[in-house]
């Protein structure tokens, strides 16, 4: 498990990104519907703001050749909206990155994508993916008091 530190302070911009991915996988939920959000964020006494990463990635060997696979990969549903994604992202990569995961996302529609693979193979992301040992040395995760 990992956790992406936006660049932003802003709560309300971990809530679109986690809704914006959720509807990768849901584009056309009911009004109804509960649940619109893919991931959980956390946030810093200093107003800076995570969002959780929950994944693994693994490597495996097919026919000779090195592998990977993330355990966060989710189905994208083949009418989801992805300029909507890349629209939240904003600033946060730069523009060659951002078309390139637009063309990942929508080659990805029918298939799967994973949010841990876009964070550790878009250069600008990597040096906001921490461990929880590094969150927890940066005092994301204080001692309770009882």
């Amino acid at each position: 498990m990992k956790y992406f530190i936006l660049k932003d302070k802003d709560v309300s911009k971990a809530r679109e990104l986690s809704e914006r991915i959720w509807a990768m996988k849901h584009p056309n939920q009911p009004a109804d519907y509960v649940t619109k959000a893919y991931t959980s964020h956390i946030s810093h006494k200093d107003g800076r703001v995570a969002l959780l990463v929950d994944g693994v990635e693994y490597e495996s060997i097919v026919e000779g050749e090195a592998v990977k696979t993330y355990s966060d990969a989710m189905l994208v549903d083949p009418s989801a909206d992805t300029d909507a994604l890349i629209d939240a992202v904003g600033d946060a990569v730069t523009a060659p990155e951002r078309a390139g995961m637009k063309a990942k996302l929508d080659a990805a529609k029918g298939k799967t994508a994973s949010l841990l693979q876009f964070a550790t193979e878009t250069p600008s992301l990597q040096p906001q993916l921490k461990t929880r040992e590094e969150m927890e040395a940066d005092g994301w995760f204080p001692d309770p008091t009882i």
